[in-house]
């Protein structure tokens, strides 16, 4: 082999070798709170979580002769209530599947606005930073990115937060 051919083909292993080792890596490059920036690698493994609202809608309060014989177990909460409960259904969907917060790289919140008609996007983002952060109580302190979006309604009445959210992690191997 010509001593051409030997040098291109130590760089093209070398590149490859570095571009496996990049290809393993989720980069999280936060520059705080309102910049989250993540780049995600191919091969990895996406979980996906459709909208969650607050839960107990869920467990036996869907119609109304429902929500009438629980009474205030069914009460929806506010902003912040809401939020929590959603964050918590995330966590333990994803614990269950074998994923965690820390997996999560992208949310989208929906948010209704409450009776004086303003989203209350300050008691969401308590219920937030209680589980994404580096102040979170969750033990998770990476932030994803999101979109925080002012609607006028949700399908399930009551609900004032809807969120999606989008894990991302590379395969145990």
């Amino acid at each position: 082999m010509s001593k051409i051919l030997k040098i291109i083909v130590a760089f093209a292993i070398s590149g490859a070798a570095a571009l496996t080792a990049n290809a393993q890596m989720i980069e999280r490059t936060s520059k705080g709170f309102l910049d989250p920036g993540i780049t995600i690698p191919a091969g990895a493994e996406t979980y996906y979580m459709s909208g969650k609202g607050n839960h107990a809608w869920g467990e036996g309060c869907m119609t109304r002769d429902e929500r009438a014989a629980k009474g205030d177990e069914c009460k929806p909460g506010d902003m912040y209530e809401q939020g929590k409960a959603v964050f918590a259904a995330f966590k333990t969907q994803l614990e269950e599947a074998g994923w965690s917060l820390n997996d999560v790289v992208m949310l989208r919140i929906y948010g209704v606005p409450g009776e004086d008609g303003k989203v209350d996007s300050a008691a969401f983002n308590k219920a937030y930073f209680e589980y994404f952060g580096e102040k979170s109580t969750s033990g998770n302190t990476n932030l994803p990115s999101r979109t925080f979006v002012g609607i006028h309604s949700l399908v399930v009445p009551g609900w004032l937060v809807e969120v999606e959210a989008r894990a991302i992690r590379m395969p145990n191997k």
